[in-house]
């Protein structure tokens, strides 16, 4: 039979209340990332007039650390090609 979580589980639990911090916690983080690689491949979209970026796209998906998204974006703003784009990728 199932285990049934009731309100008093939830509200007690410190180790079930922790693991579901955990996971709301990862879950934003993974999130986040998201967002940033999706930000990331719509500027160079907007800025280089491409609609197929999969092999960047591809590149992105290893970058699991939010800061180094972050930076990336801010580069895909200032690089003149893609080609310079995925030089930067490549060499973090």
């Amino acid at each position: 039979m199932p285990a049934i979580i009731t309100r008093e589980i939830i509200e007690n639990d410190p180790f079930f209340k922790e693991g579901l911090q955990e996971g709301l916690q990862k879950g934003l983080e993974e999130g986040m990332i998201e967002s940033d690689r999706r930000s990331i491949l719509d500027i160079l979209e907007l800025r280089f007039d491409v609609e197929e970026l999969g092999e960047i796209e591809d590149m992105l998906k290893d970058v699991k650390d939010i800061k180094i998204l972050r930076d990336l974006r801010k580069k895909a703003l200032k690089v003149e090609s893609l080609e310079e784009f995925k030089k930067v990728l490549s060499n973090i």
